[in-house]
């Protein structure tokens, strides 16, 4: 991470690096709140678009400001971190996100006199603070900037990254996710290759698509394992692979087995939605509770003249 002096321009940023010159402009807030000791976005997942570069000046979006809306004081500290590699997807049909060869830059609230700047790439994948509230003796309005400060060779496509808020006062957020878009992207390929990244950068446990890990996950984990059928006809608001986000314990299978690190998940917090958080053996007990009901009501139910089992 750098540190650098610059020079505020009739609401312009003008970055001194040697002899690059780089303008750039202020950002739309995320809203950021602390609810019950944690972190608490207002989205999961945010989008933007690149700025048409003017040259010599790179692509830059309006991300991310951020503004605290509630539960946080200046005498608070909160940073922002990275925590998954930068990802690339042209939403081409039948394609995957792949790793970029560009660099995109964050660059954080000024204090007054200087700044600070971080670049992630397809292999830089954390980014262990990076100071953004409180910002001048205030909360709210931290401006900070994205820059793609070097393109590569990916072309016309969407960047994902994934984030996090940390801080010492407060258990850090959910991961969020940011897809910004080229200046020239085809907008009717947006969805495509959002969901490209969004398998990238899954979030394990989040079974109901909203990329949040919290209570409201755990009948939808129980009925992806006992009737999977049923699941898949469930439509979300953003995709689920239930064998990637179920696979808790990372052996590779999405099964019973995954019930114990579900409930160690949530009883560590999962998300900040979560408004109650339960003991690891309360949460399983009541998983187990709902796993064997779904079971004895699948085997109760009888059709053609056999007994439907589950397998």
């Amino acid at each position: 991470m750098t540190r650098h002096t610059f020079l505020v321009i009739s609401g312009a940023v003008l970055l001194f690096t040697g002899l690059e010159q780089n303008a750039l402009g202020h950002g739309t807030p995320i809203q950021l709140s602390a609810v019950d000791g944690r972190l608490q976005t207002d989205e999961p997942v945010y989008e933007s678009t690149f700025e048409e570069p003017d040259f010599p000046l790179p692509s830059a979006t309006d991300e991310p400001g951020v503004d605290a809306v509630s539960g946080i004081s200046v005498a608070d500290q909160v940073y922002l971190e990275v925590t998954s590699p930068l990802w690339f997807s042209t939403g081409t049909s039948e394609g995957s996100a792949v790793v970029p060869t560009g660099t995109l830059t964050i660059i954080g609230p000024n204090d007054g006199q200087d700044y600070y700047e971080y670049n992630v790439t397809g292999t830089i994948d954390t980014l262990a603070g990076m100071l953004w509230l409180p910002h001048e003796g205030q909360v709210d309005h931290a401006h900070g900037l994205y820059v793609l400060s070097d393109e590569g060779t990916d072309g016309t496509g969407v960047y994902g990254l994934q984030l996090q808020f940390s801080s010492p006062q407060f258990a850090s957020s959910d991961p969020f996710l940011l897809l910004l878009a080229t200046h020239d992207f085809d907008e009717a390929d947006f969805d495509a290759a959002s969901a490209q990244i969004f398998a990238a950068v899954p979030v394990l446990g989040d079974m109901n698509g909203d990329r949040l890990v919290n209570q409201e996950d755990v009948p939808l984990f129980v009925e992806a394992l006992v009737n999977r059928p049923a699941y898949n006809l469930r439509e979300f608001e953003f995709p689920v692979d239930a064998d990637v986000n179920g696979d808790l314990n990372d052996d590779g299978r999405f099964d019973l087995g995954d019930l114990g690190s579900l409930a160690n998940l949530l009883a560590g917090g999962g998300s900040a939605e979560a408004t109650t958080v339960p003991e690891p053996g309360v949460a399983l007990m009541a998983m187990t509770a709902t796993l064997m009901h779904l079971l004895f009501h699948r085997r109760s139910k009888v059709a053609d003249g056999r007994l439907r089992r589950f397998c």
